[in-house]
């Protein structure tokens, strides 16, 4: 998804960085849900964000922070340099 996010024209100048602290291979987190529902939710708030960054600045950076989280649940973080 974000791949996929970074490659859109309005993401152009935006670097999209994806970071999974802790994991390595072996390591998968899993999301129990509709796959392609997920990807979209996600592929979109990623968007939004280079969309936001690019309008603020050049040459800005988003950042996505993949986790587990409490519960055996996963958090998604989405970052970026928008204004707001």
């Amino acid at each position: 998804a974000a791949r996929l996010a970074a490659a859109h024209p309005d993401a152009a100048g935006v670097a999209v960085r994806v970071e999974v602290p802790n994991g390595g291979p072996g390591d998968d987190l899993v999301v129990d849900g509709d796959a392609e529902l997920l990807h979209r939710a996600l592929c979109n708030l990623v968007l939004n964000a280079a969309q936001a960054t690019a309008a603020a600045r050049e040459g800005g950076a988003v950042r996505v922070t993949v986790e587990g989280a409490a519960g055996g649940g996963v958090a998604v973080h989405v970052a970026d340099e928008g204004e707001g």
